[in-house]
């Protein structure tokens, strides 16, 4: 079976497992930064396509977003993934910290991942709302939108 991402670069999503288990994944964080994080008990999961810093300031909203979809049981295990040490990936995850250690919204630890140095590597990350089974897969399709005016709005966010 062939999977497409549906989280693209400079977009977000939130799910809650129902009677069907949610899947979602995203494609090509090459010098972008991937954040994805699961609450095991409520069966909650989000990912991130962050492709420049600037768009690490999105992050409240995220937040808030991931707020809508969690009971106040709630505590969600991240990781900051991918992207290059020596381009602007340190500084995008920097800024994911610091606006994340600043809020008292929701309860999420951040765990640095590893990042992907070689230049023509590229990483896929797929997560599961039901079992947070992460997975590296090659995915097919797209890995941005159309167009071009989309790198300068915010973060968009995608309904599952």
């Amino acid at each position: 079976m062939k999977m497409k991402p549906n989280v693209l670069q400079h977009q977000y999503a939130v799910v809650k497992a129902g009677n069907e288990d949610l899947i979602l994944s995203t494609k090509g964080i090459a010098i972008c930064t991937g954040w994805y994080g699961w609450d095991s008990k409520n069966k909650i999961a989000f990912l991130c396509h962050f492709d420049h810093p600037c768009t690490a300031f999105s992050v409240p909203d995220i937040l808030k977003a991931i707020k809508e979809k969690s009971p106040s049981d709630h505590h969600f295990k991240s990781v900051l993934i991918g992207g290059k040490r020596w381009f602007w990936s340190p500084c995008t995850r920097n800024i994911i910290k610091m606006m994340v250690s600043s809020q008292n919204l929701i309860k999420i630890c951040i765990k640095d991942g590893p990042y992907d140095n070689w230049p023509h590597k590229k990483r896929n990350i797929i997560i599961s709302a039901t079992y947070g089974v992460l997975s590296t897969e090659k995915l097919h399709g797209k890995y941005h939108p159309k167009g071009i005016k989309w790198f300068f709005k915010p973060m968009e966010k995608v309904e599952i």
